[in-house]
């Protein structure tokens, strides 16, 4: 078990917010990556050799969800400790980079994009159309802050814990949690649409609604169409009725 030293690993973290600042279509996030992690493999290799060689692990492709990076950087910073220690191969680099990120990004599109923000955009959107927006407002703040410390939290587990916190991570149950608030979203949806629908009472207007609903998932569903594109015409739809 490390102790994380207040400056070098703080600033680690602290850059992994700007992983996606040098964007490129060869290595998509890797300048950004290699940005970020340059504090602390500054810190853990002394030698300017061994500097040199943990920096070129660092130029290949790189693309993960922004929400899971710091857990991968935490992840990396204790593969780099164990390096430089001799308990471990820079050969098996490249294997636990490649696991922890391919685990990560499937995983925080499936439940940040494709469900919590979801959760959160539905959930304002209800609260401001009631009259609550006020209190969409702080719920935002409260969750906004949450989701730093959680970032904090998860970067601090992968420097203690290495490839072993995705073991941890495990234990959560994410993908269950994300299909149970799919059926939540639904919900949600359908409580947006009765306040937000002119005619309450209109058995055709509610009708329509349904058909529309089923048709959007279907479309994104199997043709693929742009869920953006599918909100659009929705807004533009409601608009037209109201």
């Amino acid at each position: 078990m490390y102790r994380i030293p207040h400056t070098p690993f703080l600033l680690v973290f602290l850059r992994t917010y700007l992983i996606g600042a040098a964007f490129n279509m060869r290595g998509l996030q890797n300048v950004g990556f290699i940005h970020a992690m340059d504090p602390g493999l500054a810190a853990i290799h002394q030698n300017p050799r061994e500097l040199r060689k943990a920096r070129n692990r660092y130029v290949r492709h790189y693309n993960c969800h922004p929400y899971w990076t710091p857990l991968v950087a935490g992840m990396l910073l204790h593969t780099e400790m164990e390096i430089s220690k001799g308990r471990m191969s820079p050969e098996t680099f490249a294997t636990i980079k490649d696991t922890a990120v391919n685990t990560l990004s499937a995983l925080g599109d499936s439940v940040f994009g494709g469900t919590l923000l979801v959760t959160w955009a539905l959930a304002m959107g209800t609260m401001i159309i009631s009259g609550y927006a006020g209190f969409a407002l702080a719920s935002s703040i409260v969750l906004f802050l949450a989701l730093q410390l959680f970032k904090l939290g998860i970067f601090i587990a992968g420097f203690r814990f290495g490839l072993a916190a995705l073991f941890r991570l495990r234990r959560w149950d994410l993908i269950n949690w994300g299909e149970r608030l799919k059926i939540v979203n639904t919900f949600l949806l359908l409580l947006f649409l009765v306040i937000c629908l002119p005619e309450k009472h209109a058995p055709s207007l509610w009708g329509l609604a349904i058909v529309g609903i089923i048709l959007a998932a279907w479309l994104a569903a199997r043709l693929h169409i742009p869920r953006a594109l599918l909100a659009l015409v929705a807004t533009i739809a409601v608009l037209l009725l109201v």
